[in-house]
């Protein structure tokens, strides 16, 4: 085979593979549906106080941004952390939006909330921004968590 008819063939397979289609990088409803599955889960293990279920939604490195506190990271640091959290008796979370390319995700949302403070329950609303990224096996798991308080005289409202 000649030099010019390598290089056409070569040409030829370099077209092609340019045609070829792409992943679309896009969020399928499967991965929406399993982010607020997460989601779900994690507000389930907060009001059962399970910490061994809440961090394992989240990655090895999971960094948190709680407000007025310093940064939270690690999930075994988040599990101590979390421990020192007032007890919540009752938390009620909407998402707003969830978005990604399929393999990163980001969920913005609000939540209205009860702690225990000193035995006297104190309702607080927040607003809240959380990063996942999808695992090898094609499960999703919270790599970055911010959340803040809305004043005080939005506690009862949607938060957004």
């Amino acid at each position: 085979m000649s030099g010019t008819s390598r290089a056409s063939i070569a040409m030829v397979l370099l077209l092609l593979a340019g045609c070829a289609p792409r992943p679309s990088g896009q969020m399928t409803d499967s991965d929406r549906d399993a982010l607020r599955r997460l989601t779900d889960a994690q507000v389930k293990a907060l009001l059962a106080a399970n910490w061994n279920q809440f961090v394992a939604t989240f990655s090895d490195d999971v960094v948190r941004m709680p407000p007025d506190q310093p940064v939270v990271q690690g999930r075994e640091v988040v599990r101590a952390w979390q421990k020192t959290f007032p007890p919540v008796a009752s938390l009620q979370n909407w998402i707003d939006s969830i978005d990604g390319d399929g393999t990163v995700a980001y969920m913005r949302g609000h939540n209205a909330i009860s702690l225990l403070v000193a035995g006297k329950p104190t309702r607080l609303s927040f607003k809240w921004l959380g990063v996942y990224r999808k695992q090898s096996d094609g499960t999703w798991l919270m790599v970055a968590d911010m959340w803040n308080a809305n004043p005080r005289s939005d506690a009862d409202s949607s938060g957004t």
